[in-house]
């Protein structure tokens, strides 16, 4: 359904004539768990049923980006970096010539697009409101409740689908991990008491 209907979009695009100087994104909010590997055994997005509470796997919060330039710039190319729903607005106004307003969380990844070197994220952010907050890059993805159960980490290098919690064997890791979050956080203004609940929660000290 989606790809029909977006293809009557772009086409109704190019019947207007604005594929020359047109930038198109297409994403998407999350994903679901349909039980295929890597989901947990999980359907739908469950993130906390029957109180127990799930990692958010790669399958949730990996979601699709795909964006096309004006005139086929970089078209058929995938670029490496990490991209965030954030950076959607500045990137947006990057385009059009904009200046980006100083309190945007977001960055504008238009250099990226364009293969210009870019000072990009190291991590990436996902989490639910008062539920779990992962940290995540092509290496690991680290998942931490602000109470009620341990975190968890995973390979996701050596172990892809995410079948085996390594928190026990990698704890130097979750605290470096713990730490970007924290200051994650802080760097976007977050409330102290919010802050202060992932602070008590160290297990790695």
């Amino acid at each position: 359904m989606v790809d029909r209907w977006f293809g009557f979009f772009m086409e109704k695009v190019d019947e207007l004539g604005l594929l020359r100087d047109t930038l198109i994104l297409f994403t998407a909010d999350h994903g679901h768990y349909l039980n295929y590997p890597g989901d947990g055994g999980l359907i739908g997005k469950p993130l906390s049923y029957r109180g127990e509470r799930f990692p958010m796997y790669q399958s949730l919060v990996n979601i699709p980006l795909i964006v096309r330039m004006p005139d086929g710039v970089s078209a058929g190319e995938r670029r490496k970096g990490i991209v965030q729903p954030a950076d959607t607005m500045p990137t947006i106004l990057d385009f059009l010539g904009i200046d980006i307003p100083e309190h945007c969380h977001g960055q504008s990844f238009l250099p990226l697009l364009l293969g210009k070197p870019q000072q990009r994220r190291k991590f990436a952010f996902s989490g639910a409101y008062n539920n779990i907050t992962h940290v995540s890059n092509a290496q690991w993805s680290y998942g931490c409740w602000e109470k009620h159960r341990p975190p968890v980490l995973f390979d996701l290098t050596n172990d892809p689908l995410q079948t085996k919690n390594v928190l026990e064997q990698k704890e130097d890791v979750a605290a470096m991990l713990h730490g970007e979050l924290i200051e994650f956080l802080q760097s976007i203004g977050a409330p102290e008491e919010k802050i202060e609940r992932y602070q008590r929660y160290l297990p790695f000290v």
